[in-house]
């Protein structure tokens, strides 16, 4: 599975580019990722997910994957 891969950087390279598409209030909306940034989740500090802390925010960062997690 694509998320699931261990190579971090690499699925942040590969992103970009990428068309992404949602139907938003039956609108069909999309735009192209220019920018990517790339955490190792528990054992990255820099990680809002850092040593497994657990918010509603962060609680979709300890998934197991094929999951966006997208911040203002």
């Amino acid at each position: 599975m694509f998320y699931q891969k261990s190579e971090t950087l690499q699925i942040a390279q590969m992103l970009l580019g990428k068309h992404l598409f949602t139907s938003f209030e039956g609108q069909l909306t999309g735009g192209i990722i220019i920018e990517t940034e790339a955490y190792k989740g528990a054992e990255d500090k820099a990680s809002h997910a850092y040593h497994n802390r657990r918010t509603k925010r962060t609680e979709i960062m300890l998934a197991l994957g094929e999951i966006a997690y997208v911040y203002f």
